[in-house]
């Protein structure tokens, strides 16, 4: 480090005082003298040049620091920016993803809508009726239960049907009854209103000799030990029965309503029948499923995707 004494004053005042004192003769008497004089100046230069590098250096480091406070200013500057836009985008995530779990449900219901749509046009397109079906929402069956009835009916020539509950199910399957030339469905219904209605809707399309709707009021039954309200079994078809349909009687009458269909016409179904159960999104319609194939170990079971999903039956296989 060099001394203080060589500060550029310094060596300044240094250099004046040997320009103005007087040097004694026998200093620069020689060789001697002379070179005293040179190794002075010299050193003078030296201490001078020494004194402007530890100036600069100390520039230099001044400017350095300043440097790194400012980076340092800039990386804490950059680390809240960091820290807020994580905060912004951890809140915008939290509000994004319940409306992306909603617009992913949209879609899957329109995609359901849209297969809906699609089942009944083809219906529409394979039966060509002379006028429109009865609406398909609400307690109606669900156009892919239709195709479905209508396709089990065609293909595995069903002619001896029962069903409990009437509506536009019971059109469908007189259209495919039509179509073998063959059968009967004999629809069971509580409530003479809505008999009545799909009588109507039987006679506008034709189809009154392939179907009949009879009003059944419901009674007291005894099955597996409990009370059940079902339809009064005095009105039921006589003969065997190779197609079930269980969409009654309404849940509001009892839980599990619909149960003793199975146990009360097990008897009479044929050996190849089959038994459809709608609402089988239901507990209940679940629970009376459950205790059907527990209590005929002669039914297999296949649960279909359906709108309101469907139980089918199915027996000798």
């Amino acid at each position: 480090m060099v001394p203080r004494m060589f500060t550029r004053p310094a060596v300044i005042s240094v250099l004046l005082v040997l320009a103005a004192a007087p040097v004694p003769a026998h200093l620069l008497a020689g060789d001697t003298g002379l070179l005293a004089c040179v190794v002075l100046i010299l050193l003078v230069i030296a201490a001078y040049v020494l004194s402007a590098a530890r100036l600069g250096l100390t520039e230099d480091r001044r400017r350095g620091a300043e440097l790194h406070r400012r980076l340092d200013r800039v990386d804490t500057e950059l680390r809240a920016v960091r820290t807020n836009v994580n905060r912004r985008a951890h809140e915008l995530k939290r509000r994004v993803d319940p409306l992306a779990g909603d617009i992913r449900d949209a879609a899957r219901r329109l995609d359901r809508r849209i297969g809906q749509v699609d089942h009944l046009i083809g219906l529409y397109y394979d039966l060509r009726p002379p006028v429109s079906f009865p609406g398909t929402a609400g307690w109606a069956a669900s156009p892919d239960l239709l195709r479905f009835l209508y396709d089990s009916v065609h293909d595995l020539r069903r002619s001896r049907i029962v069903e409990c509950g009437s509506g536009v199910s019971t059109l469908i399957m007189a259209y495919a009854l039509r179509e073998l030339g063959q059968g009967r469905v004999v629809a069971l219904d509580h409530e003479a209103r809505f008999a009545a209605h799909t009588r109507a809707v039987l006679e506008r399309h034709g189809l009154s000799d392939w179907a009949e709707v009879r009003v059944a009021a419901l009674a007291e039954v005894t099955v597996e030990g409990e009370r059940w309200p079902w339809y009064d079994v005095t009105t039921l078809p006589d003969g065997p029965i190779d197609m079930l349909v269980v969409d009654g009687p309404p849940k509001a009458t009892r839980s599990q309503a619909r149960f003793p269909a199975v146990p009360l016409l097990h008897d009479r179904l044929t050996e190849d029948a089959i038994v459809v159960l709608d609402d089988h999104e239901r507990p209940d319609e679940q629970a009376a499923g459950r205790r059907w194939v527990e209590l005929y170990p002669d039914l297999t079971s296949e649960a279909l995707g359906h709108h309101k999903n469907t139980l089918v039956l199915r027996r000798g296989r």
